[in-house]
């Protein structure tokens, strides 16, 4: 998921807050999200201040989430980079089983921003084509992980 809208502002870049849109927003893609989601059995966050605040909404909406905090998700981050980090989380507890339908399978929750979202699911979707995914302000976007060695592994978006 991308971190809702934020404020614009003159400060620094890591401490912007989410406007009072991208909360709104977020709240309502994360009570739309709620209605579809698998279980989660790990969240991650970028450690800006925006990013926080929309995890904070998916914690309030789905108390049972906690996030850990990661820089691999910072936007200067090189999306390349977080796939050995992906890689290394798909080794935890849970998420070595057999593959299940999408709507059954075990979960990971990512909160960051673009570039390296976007990157990310363009990569994830082995978009061969050249066009570029582009992911919103508190977008969030669903991928089967199982079936990332064929193209098609969106499984849903949820858009403001």
């Amino acid at each position: 998921m991308r971190h809702g809208e934020a404020e614009i502002g003159s400060g620094l870049d890591d401490f912007r807050c989410l406007s009072r849109k991208g909360r709104e927003q977020t709240a309502a893609v994360v009570k739309t999200w709620l209605q579809r989601k698998s279980p989660i059995l790990a969240a991650y966050r970028s450690p800006l201040t925006r990013a926080s605040q929309t995890a904070d909404e998916l914690m309030f909406q789905c108390p049972e989430l906690h996030f850990n905090v990661a820089d691999w998700l910072l936007p200067a981050a090189k999306p390349e980079s977080v796939l050995p980090q992906l890689e290394k989380i798909s080794r935890l507890l849970g998420f070595n089983g057999p593959p299940l339908p999408a709507e059954q399978s075990a979960g990971l929750l990512l909160v960051g921003h673009n570039p390296v979202l976007s990157v990310l699911w363009t990569l994830l979707q082995g978009n061969s084509a050249g066009h570029a995914l582009i992911m919103g302000t508190s977008q969030l976007v669903c991928l089967d992980v199982f079936a990332l060695c064929h193209d098609g592994a969106l499984v849903y978006t949820v858009e403001p």
